[in-house]
């Protein structure tokens, strides 16, 4: 996820990432199983920490308890945004299939969740889950990124939150390109695909 959002462009190496010159915060909340105690704990901290945003490329089929909902909440108060993937089961969420904390973006301005695309076409990817109540997609497939010393390519929803992240919610939603298409292409989506330039460009005053 780092070298989606954050690798270094123009150097000869590995991939590009989509925020340039960003400065990056790793924290480990714990790790699985899911513990919202330590996710709260981590939250808060990036807020403290002056953080612009928080990528979580993870997910619960569980809503969260007051303690982490409280802290998403603190983020949004704090204009700090929480991006997240709409995960990989290749279901629709939110009818008996939940994803955590996607679902809040239903009720919370501070949380965004993407769905995920083919690199190169409005296809979603055949593992993406999705929902009305998505803000946005992005490319999710083919992405080459830092792991293990090195770089790798793979394919998995949470590519795309991570390419969205830093970008604000509203400019997401409404300077997307309309047409996202389920897999097998036959039923479009009610959301679209992120535009980056589109998105900066709105974020920028005229003249």
């Amino acid at each position: 996820m780092a070298g989606i959002a954050g690798a270094v462009i123009n150097n000869g190496i590995g991939g590009a990432g989509t925020a340039l010159s960003v400065r990056l915060m790793p924290i480990y909340d714990g790790g699985l199983p899911f513990n919202d105690h330590y996710l709260a704990e981590a939250i808060k901290y990036a807020v403290g920490a002056k953080a612009d945003v928080i990528l979580f490329a993870a997910g619960s089929n569980k809503p969260f308890d007051d303690e982490a909902t409280a802290a998403i909440a603190q983020a949004e108060t704090a204009n700090v945004p929480l991006i997240c993937s709409a995960g990989n089961e290749a279901k629709e969420i939110g009818q008996g299939n939940h994803v955590f904390p996607c679902e809040y973006t239903k009720t919370m301005d501070g949380v965004v969740c993407v769905a995920g695309t083919l690199e190169d076409t409005m296809n979603l990817f055949v593992k993406s889950n999705y929902a009305s109540f998505i803000d946005a997609a992005a490319p999710a497939t083919a992405l080459m990124t830092t792991y293990d010393g090195g770089y790798v390519v793979n394919n998995r929803v949470s590519n795309s939150a991570a390419m969205v992240a830093g970008q604000i919610k509203e400019a997401i939603k409404h300077t997307s390109d309309p047409g996202v298409k389920s897999s097998d292409g036959k039923v479009t989506m009610p959301f679209g695909r992120v535009n980056a330039f589109k998105a900066v460009k709105s974020a920028i005053p005229a003249g």
